[in-house]
């Protein structure tokens, strides 16, 4: 009884979708205590097929047995090269298994050893599980056991993560995690992690902990799952269907192809998982249904996405494509990742992080707002980002794509864009910089006023002044928004007589509203301020103050101020 009572996880009510018969009498030593049920559901289900009339339930559980029955458990059958471990013999009943457990990522081995023949300790059993249930290692240590400093370093964090999950409840406060595990035992645990294993279309049921699909072709419909929707290997390239199905707890794709998985109907998902490791898979979310966040935690191939999601992260390198895709937030975790957006898709923001590096985003339709906090970010394809953001981190970031507003934080060092709208000629982006010559102007001369075109402001003066000209240069990235003369603290006679008495520079006057304080803004191409205008704008002690805004095409503003001042102070 002390026995059953180290078993790490807690009982659950058993639920299944086909009768509930008995093979005790199959096995000469199927025992009748508390591991029958679970012992009878493991063979119903395939898990455990005995030997020679035999279960074996006391029998502590080696590595290449354990592995048998997760591969058995999630339809695994697709087989990774392991001819690198030299303790798997390629004349081995586990063979197969073993190299299917490889390709799932549940065993990993130290690079030259599976040890397949020897018994498998309780943390890792723990992990092997926790790889299979893609559960992230956890930094929070649980609270209530004794023995958490037994744990292997290496091993904390997975067996966190199941303890953290609820999957582990240990005995009287210990984990004992050096310990053995029967095959008894670890049916139970079986049993208690995956309540019910669907192999055949079904609707209108209540599923009461996780489930498992690993049959192609299934279509769940009006149902709850109040745990993880698990789709297995076994699905391999075909196709699941959810319609109308709420799951309170994860969905896991392991398996499906470039057809598969359809959600849809009034459908509830809070997180996908999505992790197929041997080949594309798709996740389509129709109309009236509703993800929250899927993220892309593992895999090898393409993964597809349609529909309306509202977050989709990307954690590892796989290579993501928006088809017909509405996404609110899209976040990329992973070196080298790759996303496509296709014509019909869009993203209204897309953050890259630091960790990011060389990611690449192919627009072929619409970003509304992009960040990119990545080394080596690559954007690029013949469709529209409204806006693009490039941190200081983001060393290298090439960007390609048409139009909208690139704005290079300080720090960012060679980041290429194209120089001037529309975009294609590529160029390494300089922010804009303002250079003035300093001089004066008297203003009792001919001054020809202030011409502005394109990318240089030119004030010219009567050949006679003391300076001929004040020129501004910036890059030819910009353009010019705004220029704005600042009018001094009170309206002069000459401004007021020149309103009463000439009719055309009233309508001038009315035009530019230089009111007291006020300001006049103009807007580009290409603007000329004539003496009587520059006139008017004087302040009290013979200056002109000139305010320029300028804007670029990757949309930084700068604003500056340029006082032309009379060397001879004297009303014009």
């Amino acid at each position: 009884m002390k026995r059953a009572m180290s078993i790490v996880l807690s009982l659950l009510m058993v639920l299944t979708l086909v009768p509930n018969f008995s093979y005790a009498a199959e096995f000469s030593d199927m025992p009748d205590d508390w591991s029958k049920p679970a012992l009878e559901k493991a063979v119903e289900n395939g898990l455990l097929v005995g030997d020679n009339g035999k279960i074996r339930p006391k029998d502590n559980l080696k590595r290449a047995e354990m592995a048998t029955v997760v591969n058995r458990a999630f339809g695994a059958y697709i087989k990774a090269p392991i001819s690198k471990f030299a303790d798997v013999s390629v004349t081995s009943w586990y063979y197969d298994e073993m190299a299917k457990a490889v390709q799932m990522q549940t065993f990993k081995g130290d690079g030259e050893r599976l040890n397949p023949e020897n018994f498998i300790t309780r943390e890792e059993a723990f992990i092997v599980l926790a790889r299979a249930l893609k559960l992230e290692p956890s930094a929070t240590q649980p609270e209530g056991y004794k023995d958490l400093n037994d744990i292997s370093s290496w091993a904390k964090g997975e067996l966190y993560a199941m303890i953290n999950a609820g999957y582990v409840n240990g005995s009287n406060g210990y984990i004992n995690p050096k310990g053995l595990i029967t095959r008894a035992e670890f049916a139970q645990v079986m049993d208690n992690i995956i309540k019910t294993y669907v192999k055949a279309s079904s609707a209108n049921l209540t599923f009461t902990g996780n489930v498992m699909v690993n049959t192609s072709g299934l279509v769940l419909k009006d149902s709850t799952v109040e745990g993880d929707l698990i789709i297995g290997e076994g699905v391999a390239n075909g196709t699941v269907t959810l319609d109308n199905v709420a799951i309170e707890g994860r969905l896991i794709v392991r398996g499906g192809g470039v057809n598969s998985i359809i959600i849809k109907g009034n459908s509830t998902v809070g997180q996908v998982i999505v992790s197929r490791l041997d080949g594309a898979v798709r996740v389509a979310v129709e109309s009236g249904a509703k993800v929250e966040v899927l993220y892309l935690a593992d895999g090898k191939d393409e993964v597809i996405l349609e529909g309306t999601l509202d977050k989709v992260v990307v954690d590892k390198n796989v290579e993501l494509q928006l088809n017909n895709a509405q996404i609110k937030e899209l976040n990329i975790n992973a070196e080298n990742a790759l996303v496509k957006v296709d014509k019909t898709s869009k993203v209204d923001l897309l953050n890259i992080s630091k960790e990011a590096e060389n990611a690449k985003v192919e627009v072929m339709g619409t970003v509304t707002k992009l960040v990119t906090e990545a080394p080596k970010t690559a954007i690029l394809g013949d469709g529209t980002v409204t806006e693009i953001t490039v941190k200081p981190t983001a060393d290298n970031t090439v960007i390609s794509t048409e139009g909208g507003k690139v704005v290079v934080e300080e720090g960012a060092e060679n980041v290429t864009v194209p120089e001037t709208p529309p975009i294609g000629g590529g160029g390494v982006y300089i922010p804009p910089a303002l250079t003035l010559n300093s001089g004066s102007v008297k203003l009792n001369e001919s001054v020809e006023g202030i011409t502005i075109t394109g990318n240089n402001i030119t004030v010219e003066v009567d050949p006679n002044t003391p300076i001929t000209k004040i020129e501004a240069t910036f890059s030819n990235a910009v353009e010019i928004k705004d220029l704005t003369l600042i009018k001094g603290e009170e309206e002069t006679e000459i401004v007021k007589d020149k309103i009463a008495q000439n009719t055309e520079y009233k309508e001038k006057y009315e035009k530019y509203k230089p009111d007291y304080g006020t300001t006049l803004t103009v807007v580009p191409p290409s603007i000329t301020f004539n003496n009587e205008i520059l006139d008017d704008y004087k302040n009290n002690d013979g200056e002109i103050k000139v305010e320029i805004t300028l804007v670029d095409n990757y949309g930084q503003t700068l604003t500056y101020n340029i006082t032309l001042k009379a060397t001879d102070q004297q009303d014009v």
